[in-house]
């Protein structure tokens, strides 16, 4: 597993469908998203496959249409991973709402999703407190 990770951004309107690789429209590092920097500094600081790619919506129309996906994503305003499709999204609004320590948990749980290899979200939260307790983080919950 990679310590450093690309980062991206999306600006405007993607779909992903099952049998896509990535989101159809992304921008390395714009500077039209703030959260980005933040982001990438929390997925860098977990471990990570080299294939996987981290995708940072910064379009709250954008992270709607992704959560059509699946009905299971209805019920996240933070992130989520398609496993299948080797691709994280964080929401860039969250960071706004969300305390740090929050998002730090939500990056990690998404990174207990690629550690246990599983979409069990029990499993994921479990690896992402190894994970913060590895970095003697402060462990909170995961926001509701």
């Amino acid at each position: 597993m990679k310590k450093s990770r690309r980062l991206y951004c999306i600006l405007l309107p993607a779909l992903v469908s099952a049998s896509a690789n990535a989101a159809t429209t992304i921008h390395p590092m714009p500077t039209t998203c703030p959260a980005v920097q933040r982001a990438l500094a929390e997925v860098n600081s977990f471990p990570h496959p080299d294939n996987w790619r981290v995708v940072v919506v910064c379009s709250p129309a954008t992270w709607a249409e992704l959560k059509l996906i699946s009905p299971a994503l209805e019920r996240t305003d933070y992130a989520f991973t398609l496993r299948t499709l080797r691709v994280t999204f964080i929401n860039s609004q969250a960071y706004d709402w969300v305390p740090e320590s929050q998002m730090r948990f939500v990056v990690a749980h998404e990174a207990g999703h690629l550690v246990c290899g599983c979409d069990d979200e029990d499993r994921a939260d479990r690896e992402a407190r190894k994970m913060l307790r590895k970095r003697s983080v402060p462990e909170v919950e995961s926001p509701q």
